[in-house]
């Protein structure tokens, strides 16, 4: 279990995850004409304030990870799910 201490490792994983499940729930709720990354765009430039609860949204199962990883006293993982929940709440604090 100590393998998965690894500071890099979830941060690497820590970023992509919010990215893939973003993707995952519009790609389920969204239908649409337009494809998942045109809608993208449209809400980037037409309410940004959309972009900002779909961030939100797709912190979830990161937190859940900083949740898990504390609970097992995984400190080094658990800091480097932590790192980019800050960063992509910074850029969900910009679209508003």
């Amino acid at each position: 279990m100590k393998k998965l201490d690894n500071f890099w490792l979830t941060l690497g994983v820590g970023f992509i995850m919010p990215l893939f499940f973003g993707w995952l729930f519009i790609a389920s709720f969204y239908k649409g004409d337009l494809s998942v990354f045109e809608a993208v765009k449209v809400m980037i430039n037409g309410s940004s304030a959309i972009i900002s609860k779909l961030i939100l949204v797709a912190l979830v199962p990161n937190l859940f990870a900083v949740f898990a990883c504390y609970a097992k006293q995984l400190w080094k993982a658990c800091r480097g799910f932590f790192v980019p929940v800050l960063f992509y709440l910074a850029v969900a604090m910009f679209f508003l």
